[in-house]
């Protein structure tokens, strides 16, 4: 269902006017994209695809006009669903030869598949599926027969090493998701933090964090990059400590509190998780500029300004008579028109109360 509503919502809040024609029109496209990926890959499509068809409802609107725009749209769902399932076998031969090298049952394989499958699910579940399903995760004898595949294994013996390799870390992951989660709130871009923390709550008790990595994309491939470093963390700690705690279906936390055959154990390992990840990710933000280098979303002629006022993560707040900074000896005051005062640019430029709208 997620899918359908981000085909839908893309055109529905970014177009003006006909918004629900054109939304329903993507949701189709999408569709018929599904259709014909999942029938020649069998394999599910990630959400980096509806998230792109949202986006090309808009610009064919936008480029082509409404009735070329939605005959044009289709078409370019089916081509593109066709391409990726005609180069889908040599991408999913990559990642077995890929499985097959990392192994089924040491720490390595399952960090190196935490790492992995984070970056590569947005795109589709190929990756995996012969972990969850097949003997890519794992095969043992038990009851006169063999039973291949993490999720198989945990639905017969959750106690078995497949549910600390492959499975176990992906319920340490959810626990990354709210330390990420205050980091944008506070450093991020400008949004409802009541929005931001909806859609946490939504992806931990969904277990959808592909949903949430295209979030960090958004907001700087380095977050994305620290997020799939932790989560190898969680998969490689998880195998360590020997930690029983699975999924069936997609891995919300529901699913954990209710496979949970550690005790305690994981809920402490996850806590320490959720701190860490605040500090790699506020680290993260600090170091690299996060906020500075990808702020997409202010208008063209407020980047200059924000640049001189020592970037997004140096403006602590926007005033009635200026702006309050972080750090004073960034503002470019050779460029501005103003009174530097300790912490506090004095200013009386209109851009400035523009830039106000923008910010948190």
């Amino acid at each position: 269902m997620a899918p359908y509503l981000i085909a839908f919502a893309l055109p529905y809040h970014l177009l003006p006017g006909s918004r629900t024609k054109c939304g329903v029109w993507s949701v189709l496209s999408y569709g018929l994209f599904t259709a014909l990926f999942t029938a020649v890959t069998n394999s599910d499509p990630g959400l980096l695809w509806p998230i792109l068809l949202g986006l090309g409802a808009v610009l064919c609107k936008d480029r082509v006009g409404e009735k070329q725009g939605m005959l044009l749209l289709p078409v370019l769902a089916l081509s593109l669903a066709g391409l990726l399932g005609a180069t889908h076998g040599y991408y999913e031969s990559a990642l077995l030869w890929l499985l097959r090298k990392l192994g089924n049952n040491n720490a390595v394989a399952g960090t190196m598949f935490g790492v992995l499958n984070t970056l590569l699910r947005p795109l589709s579940a190929a990756f995996e599926q012969p972990v969850y399903l097949h003997s890519a995760g794992g095969a043992v004898w038990l009851d006169g027969q063999i039973l291949t595949g993490a999720k198989t294994i945990f639905a017969a013996k959750p106690d078995r090493l497949a549910t600390a390799l492959f499975l176990s870390g992906k319920g340490l992951q959810l626990f990354l998701l709210p330390g990420f989660a205050c980091t944008l709130a506070d450093c991020g871009k400008s949004r409802s933090k009541a929005a931001l923390a909806l859609f946490t709550v939504g992806c931990v008790l969904s277990g959808h964090t592909e949903l949430f990595t295209l979030f960090l994309v958004l907001e700087s491939p380095f977050l994305l990059l620290a997020f799939a470093g932790l989560t190898g963390g969680c998969y490689l700690v998880s195998a360590l400590l020997d930690l029983h705690w699975g999924f069936l279906q997609n891995g919300g936390i529901v699913e954990f509190l209710l496979h949970n055959s550690s005790g305690a154990l994981p809920y402490l390992v996850g806590v320490t998780f959720c701190v860490l990840a605040y500090f790699v990710s506020r680290y993260t933000v600090v170091r690299y500029g996060i906020a500075e280098h990808s702020c997409v979303w202010l208008p063209e002629d407020l980047r200059p300004l924000v640049q001189e006022l020592g970037g997004l993560q140096n403006i602590l707040a926007i005033e009635n008579d200026g702006v309050q900074v972080r750090n004073s000896k960034r503002v470019n005051t050779l460029l501005l028109e103003g009174e530097l005062k300790e912490d506090r640019f004095m200013t009386d430029d209109p851009q400035i109360q523009t830039l106000k709208e923008y910010l948190p």
